[in-house]
């Protein structure tokens, strides 16, 4: 992480700024499972992770995206690699990510792992209404016993 701090002439200090967000930034590298791979791919930001899953182990289903971000090059098992690949594409990182493989894992992703529908409220009061439908089933279906 520092070599790339020092390769792209970056500081800490820079992104401490309230002005700055995630949907401006160039690249964004990962090496921890957290909220920020969800925004990252919300926002469309080149995002590209090192996970050790000796210290976080996630689910099966999402070692199962993660494989699937290795194979286009976005998730790695070192951060060597992963500087490597990036140094790699940083020129034109934007023809890189905006590739159908790339934008297809994460289409799979935000489908799967993320709710961006606009009317997520109806969303949410679909799901409650379909968990009161099967409180109420189960209730029907209680023998009552003396």
């Amino acid at each position: 992480e520092e070599k790339m701090m020092k390769i792209y002439n970056c500081s800490y200090n820079k992104y401490l700024n309230n002005d700055l967000n995630m949907s401006n930034t160039a690249i964004l590298y990962i090496d921890y499972l957290s909220s920020s791979i969800y925004e990252a791919m919300a926002y469309n930001v080149p995002v590209f992770m090192c996970i050790d899953f000796d210290v976080q182990v996630p689910t099966d289903g999402f070692k199962k995206i993660i494989n699937k971000f290795k194979k286009v090059k976005i998730a790695f098992d070192t951060p060597e690699l992963a500087a490597m690949h990036i140094e790699s594409i940083y020129k034109d990182r934007a023809k890189f990510w905006n590739s159908r493989e790339v934008q297809g894992v994460r289409e799979e992703f935000l489908e799967s792992y993320l709710h961006t529908s606009s009317d997520w409220l109806g969303g949410v009061f679909d799901t409650i209404d379909k968990l009161h439908i099967v409180e109420r089933e189960k209730f029907k279906n209680k023998k009552i016993s003396k």
